[in-house]
């Protein structure tokens, strides 16, 4: 009785501590009832394992990362249709001309194929983004409203389906012209070019909205005309 009385006095108090008990080990005490049974017989929680070990949980994939647009260099511009695949665009490639128009800018980044603008002394700008050709252009250019007006232009040896409208007010007026270009041979929903052009014109052009003021423009006009698409 003595042994067990201590056996169960110097468990309680390193139990309470966290300490090893050696009395609690003694066979006297291990044939004591309750004392000795584990914890699952007497239905103690089971130990939390604590968070899982940093090398054991799975890593996931890293996110590609989206292409960082590259700096127009050179008179001529080329783009094939790899380059725009690599760029996570659809694979369609061309050639344009700006060496006598003084423009800048980038291409293949940002989700297009070609940004330019410039040179100083009014807005101007030419980009190139993906379509779909059959596209409605209220969806490509919800910007124009009621206002545009559509046509069909000569663009690379082909007839095109272009879209005309005018922004802003007073001085700070742009003339807009969107055209669809596809492969010869492509039928609608397949890829295509958004051709999209801007040109400040302030008051001087009065109410024409059509294209021709961004296709016949001094600067933008060679451009357009050196366009081909592979």
């Amino acid at each position: 009785m003595v042994v067990h009385r201590q056996a169960r006095a110097l468990s309680t108090l390193a139990l309470g501590a966290g300490l090893f008990c050696p009395a609690c080990t003694h066979p006297e005490f291990e044939s004591n009832g309750n004392s000795s049974a584990s914890a699952s017989e007497r239905g103690d929680p089971k130990p939390d394992p604590g968070p899982a070990r940093p090398e054991l949980v799975p890593t996931p994939e890293r996110a590609l990362e989206p292409a960082q647009a590259q700096v127009v260099t050179g008179p001529e511009i080329e783009i094939t249709p790899e380059q725009a695949r690599a760029a996570g665009l659809p694979p369609l490639g061309f050639r344009l001309d700006i060496a006598a128009s003084s423009m800048s800018g980038s291409k293949l980044g940002d989700g297009a194929y070609l940004r330019l603008s410039g040179p100083p002394g009014g807005p101007l700008s030419l980009a190139l983004t993906p379509a779909l050709l059959g596209a409605e252009f209220a969806e490509l250019a919800p910007q124009a409203g009621e206002g545009g007006v559509t046509s069909t232009v000569e663009l690379a040896g082909q007839p095109r389906r272009a879209l005309g409208w005018v922004s802003g007010e007073s001085q700070a007026r742009t003339a807009w012209c969107l055209v669809l270009i596809a492969r010869d041979g492509a039928q609608n929903e397949e890829p295509a070019l958004a051709l999209r052009l801007g040109v400040g014109i302030g008051e001087s052009d009065g109410a024409d909205k059509s294209c021709a003021i961004a296709l016949e423009h001094t600067v933008l006009g060679p451009i357009v005309a050196s366009f081909s698409i592979d």
